[in-house]
């Protein structure tokens, strides 16, 4: 059921329509899973290490594939695809120093993660496949980024120009296409590596706590900008600065006057084929800072003169203080965040002071 707006202000009608055919040959997707594991620990339970590892072949997929039409439907689902993917997930930890009054500790993970769509008969439009999000198609990762072919500025005007699915130098690209062999492939939208590395150094009843994040791997589409026509009311990015005026300035689309934009370009896709070339791709990877912690213990005589608790602790921390590295095409976003939606915040600092009391 969907709820529409009718005729009469202030009221809806609802209505019923079909999103898809009956398919009663649909059943549950399949997979073998093979996992092996190992845990080691040395040196009088100073040093830990593990390493876990999987290997899936998935399949019966659910997946589009077109049909001959009998029955109502060219493109239904079907349980025919295949994935295969693997990966490890690596810890190494423990107390390096332990004495009265010092103690070092530190544990350092990462994860792998691999994937590959091996069968797969569904006819991806070129659109979906240079979207944000990513696409899939066969022999590639699940989400893979892809972009249009770019062929630099054409001479005197500045319009970007492209290579077809023909191999054809062109201002014009059908994003509607399901050729898709000729696109540029970026790499996945998901990060292949992650992990993190927590650290704790203790001096008597004072200790300071760092942690780290990590991810690489993987690339980001960053947010269409370049189009045809600019009023006074857009926002103009810095990136134009470097825009091209005349021949042999910088490879960034120029802006058109009346003229050159009435007459030389005849697809208003033009400049929008732009923000999907390998022009607006920037790495993934990053190194945070995630969290810094100063924590003090009062000392069990002090306690003792008190009736009220038994523990006291006082804290500072600070989160998210430090983006370490990023790729500079990200021009300062925050690649964590960055295409996970309109309602998702960039990280913000945060300073917290607490007090804890153990009564």
């Amino acid at each position: 059921f969907r709820n529409q707006q009718s005729f009469n202000p202030g009221h809806s009608e609802n209505q019923i329509y079909i999103e898809a055919l009956e398919n009663s040959d649909l059943t549950w997707e399949k997979s073998y899973q093979f996992n092996a594991g190992l845990d080691v620990t040395l040196f009088n339970n100073r040093m830990n290490f593990s390493f876990d590892y999987f290997n899936r072949k998935g399949f019966d997929l659910i997946a589009t594939v077109k049909t001959s039409g009998i029955g109502g439907e060219f493109w239904k689902y079907a349980n025919y695809a295949d994935l295969d993917s693997h990966g490890y997930d690596i810890t190494l930890g423990g107390t390096f120093i332990r004495s009265k009054d010092w103690t070092w500790s530190a544990n350092f993970t990462l994860g792998y993660t691999w994937n590959r769509i091996k069968n797969a008969k569904n006819l991806t439009q070129t659109n979906e496949l240079i979207r944000n999000e990513g696409g899939n198609k066969e022999g590639y990762p699940v989400n893979s980024l892809f972009s249009i072919p770019y062929a630099g500025l054409e001479p005197g005007t500045g319009i970007p120009l492209y290579i077809n699915e023909k191999g054809e130098i062109t201002k014009e690209i059908d994003k509607q296409g399901t050729d898709t062999d000729y696109l540029i492939y970026e790499g996945q939208v998901d990060p292949k590596w992650t992990g993190g590395f927590n650290t704790t150094v203790r001096y008597k009843n004072l200790s300071l706590n760092a942690f780290f994040t990590y991810q690489a791997g993987n690339v980001i589409r960053l947010d269409p900008i370049f189009s045809q026509y600019y009023g006074d009311q857009t926002a103009l990015t810095n990136e134009f600065k470097n825009r091209y005026v005349m021949s042999g300035d910088n490879d960034v689309p120029a802006i058109l006057d009346y003229v050159h934009n009435s007459i030389s370009i005849d697809d208003s896709g033009t400049y929008a084929s732009y923000n999907y070339t390998s022009k607006r791709v920037a790495k993934g990877d990053f190194i945070r800072l995630k969290s810094l912690s100063l924590n003090y213990d009062f000392s069990s005589d002090w306690i003792s003169k008190s009736r009220f608790f038994k523990t006291a602790s006082v804290r500072f921390t600070v989160k998210d203080p430090w983006l370490i590295y990023s790729d500079k095409a990200l021009n300062g976003r925050d690649p964590e965040f960055y295409n996970t939606g309109g309602v998702a915040m960039p990280t913000t600092t945060q300073f917290t002071l607490s007090l804890n009391l153990g009564f």
